[in-house]
């Protein structure tokens, strides 16, 4: 039975001549064109670029890094925490530092490095990357011969590594946070999130930013009023933990001196509260002609998948607020005025 119904199929088949080129044409044409189509090669990896050396070497890298066609460049950032922010905002998925005296340190010194940071939050997309970038400078080590260095072997060579695992003495970072942002008297109350040590200050003119942004194992600075908020990275914990045996930080708050109370506003006049990143508000808890304190929590701010407080600069009644729960915000936007 099986037999006859075999050849009834392939007589079948014979006389309809389409029907061989689906049963076989078709699926050749698969085999052959499906192995091209499937590619698990990424490209477009939106890159960010912090040359801080501006030399003829850095800028043969830069062009190297965005030839090679996995890269496509989202921003040149002149300081690390402005490439942090396309992070945040996820115009980028990769940051490349190239540091200060790159050029003279891999002459002089016969190594130098570079700083890789990637998004975590897109962990596939900010690790291939990663590694992209890794084999694009060995190559360019290799054609401009800039040898490894190893034991027996002199030589010129550019290094890598990821920026989140430069620190390695904790207790040394903690020490150097808590002196920047004004020392024990001056914190309020510190806390943290994912990757940031969070500062609430009884006075902000002590903190020296700008030291805070290049002190060992610190990846970037946010301040929005009375809150400091001092990036750190999947070291945070760690930091943190030495940072609870410095101190109690609980003399900041008593000694803070009170607000002068303030005069009554000009007509117009007032101080404005701003967005200090790209991100969505997630509640509003104030309204205008409500009464706030210096540090009380005017917003909820959502940026890289992480909540900020946004609280209030100083004493005052607000007397507008411009902005309402889901709304997009940019960098410098005006989220109320204190008058």
């Amino acid at each position: 039975m099986l037999r006859y119904l075999l050849e009834k199929e392939f007589k079948q088949i014979r006389r309809d001549r389409f029907m061989p080129k689906i049963i076989f044409i078709i699926p050749i044409m698969q085999l052959i064109i499906l192995p091209f189509a499937a590619n698990f090669e990424m490209r477009n990896i939106n890159l960010s670029i912090v040359d801080n050396d501006h030399t003829v070497l850095s800028r043969r890298l830069t062009e190297k890094v965005l030839s090679s066609g996995y890269f496509r460049l989202a921003d040149v950032s002149p300081r690390y925490d402005e490439a942090l922010a396309s992070i945040e905002s996820n115009a980028a998925d990769i940051i490349l530092e190239i540091p200060s005296r790159f050029e003279e340190r891999l002459g002089r010194e016969g190594t130098a490095e570079l700083l890789i940071a990637a998004n975590a939050v897109n962990g596939t997309k900010g690790g291939i990357g990663s590694s992209y970038l890794a084999s694009i400078i060995q190559d360019f080590n290799q054609e401009k011969s800039l040898l490894p260095v190893s034991a027996g072997r002199q030589g010129n060579a550019i290094t890598h590594k990821v920026k989140e695992n430069t620190m390695k003495n904790y207790k040394q970072t903690a020490s150097d946070v808590l002196r920047l942002v004004g020392g024990e008297k001056n914190v309020v109350q510190v806390e943290h999130c994912s990757t940031r040590l969070r500062f609430t200050l009884a006075d902000t003119s002590k903190a020296d930013v700008a030291a805070l942004k290049k002190t060992a194992g610190v990846m970037g600075v946010i301040s929005s009023g009375p809150q400091c908020q001092v990036v750190i990275g999947n070291d945070v914990i760690e930091v943190y933990d030495e940072l609870l045996k410095l101190g109690t930080f609980n003399a900041g708050q008593a000694a803070a001196p009170a607000a002068p109370k303030a005069a009554p506003a000009a007509s117009g006049s007032g101080e404005t509260v701003s967005s200090p990143m790209p991100g969505t508000i997630l509640d509003v808890k104030v309204a205008a002609g409500q009464v706030v304190k210096s540090g009380d929590i005017l917003f909820i701010l959502e940026a890289m998948k992480m909540e900020n407080e946004i609280f209030a600069p100083c004493d005052g009644t607000v007397s507008s607020v411009a902005v309402s729960k889901g709304a997009a915000v940019n960098p410098g936007d005006v989220l109320c005025v204190i008058g």
